[in-house]
């Protein structure tokens, strides 16, 4: 489990500094961790790392960030073998106070019980997708302002939930495993026994109404939208429209979604895009995807628009290890976003 705590608050009633631990299992006194950190904003260059049962904790260890990016630290487990093995927990800490509480973020951890822990443990592959224009400082910041901006109350509700998020792909009869993995993640995420029918589904995009900014939805996979307040789509490696037209086409539609009509029953939804394959993916289609499908998403994630990156799958080997890793990508992205539009 992960309990995030803040030190103790000042005269102001302001946490001085940002405090979380984490629960490993498999990390011995021997071994130690490796953890997936963002640090949130450029001036967080500094961690402190203690091993800790509640009752006892071991001498800090610094923890060096180098620059605003997702990074792999390495902290063995130190001092932890007279600690309660049972209650064994990480704490990482801010060595000052950073006022502005922008947190740094946690996305992944492989433990050792024997052996001292390397970066390598652990590489980020990580599914939200920054446009370099949000990574000069502060990144997530800006990004979480620009989404607020763009999807306005939608977000404001702090029981709006990215978790409750439709998933619409062109599947075409393919991606049945896809399709069960994924959702036996989104039902994880939201915390059911398993999902109604219909989500995933396949992507409507030759639909007339799917393109017509101004139509109703189409009844193919998006009749049921007023259920869900996120629709997160993509392409996959195909191809949508003609390389001049794609891109108004493409802001039409979301903006579409972004906009409740009721004369047409219409309801608003939060589009996120999906870029990437969900299964074993040829050389050319990879191309495809990052000459086609990349600028155009790192151009949306300027306007708040979320992209959830599912090219890192193809990192494994075997298709049904790739659709397993796109699944999981897919819902860490999703929980990912949850979790920074409530903070």
């Amino acid at each position: 489990g992960v309990a995030i705590h803040a030190a103790a608050p000042d005269g102001q009633l302001k946490p001085k500094r940002l405090a979380i631990e984490l629960r490993l299992p498999g990390v011995g006194p021997d071994g130690g961790v490796a953890l997936v950190v963002h640090p949130g904003r450029a001036e967080r260059v500094l961690l402190s790392a203690t091993w800790t049962d509640g009752t006892t904790t071991t001498e800090a260890q610094p923890v060096q960030l180098d620059g605003l990016r997702w990074q792999t630290v390495a902290i063995p487990a130190t001092g932890s073998a007279a600690l309660d093995q049972g209650q064994l927990r990480l704490r990482l800490e801010d060595v000052r106070d950073h006022g502005e509480q922008r947190p740094f973020l946690i996305a992944g951890a492989s433990s050792r019980s024997v052996g001292t822990p390397v970066p390598a443990d652990h590489l980020p592959a990580l599914p939200l997708l920054l446009p370099p224009a949000f990574e000069a400082a502060n990144g997530w910041s800006q990004f979480r302002s620009a989404l607020r901006k763009l999807t306005g109350r939608q977000t404001d509700d702090r029981q709006f939930s990215f978790a409750k998020a439709k998933v619409l792909l062109p599947f075409k009869d393919q991606g049945a495993k896809f399709r069960t993995h994924l959702r036996e993640e989104l039902a994880t995420l939201r915390h059911i026994d398993r999902l109604p029918n219909g989500n995933p589904d396949d992507l409507p995009s030759g639909h007339a109404d799917f393109i017509n900014p101004m139509a109703g939805w189409p009844k193919d996979g998006m009749d049921d939208l007023a259920d869900f307040p996120v629709l997160a789509l993509g392409w996959r490696a195909q191809t949508w429209g003609a390389d001049d037209d794609r891109a108004r086409r493409l802001d039409n539609l979301l903006g579409k979604m972004l906009t409740a009509d009721k004369r047409l029953r219409r309801p608003a939804v939060v589009p996120v895009l999906i870029l990437g394959e969900i299964d074993a993916t040829s050389a050319a289609e990879r191309e495809l995807i990052d000459s086609i499908w990349l600028p155009q998403a790192l151009r949306l994630g300027t306007f708040g628009i979320p992209v959830i990156d599912l090219r890192s799958a193809q990192s494994v080997v075997g298709t049904d290890q790739i659709q397993r890793h796109a699944a999981a990508l897919l819902a860490d992205g999703l929980r990912q976003l949850d979790w920074l539009m409530k903070l």
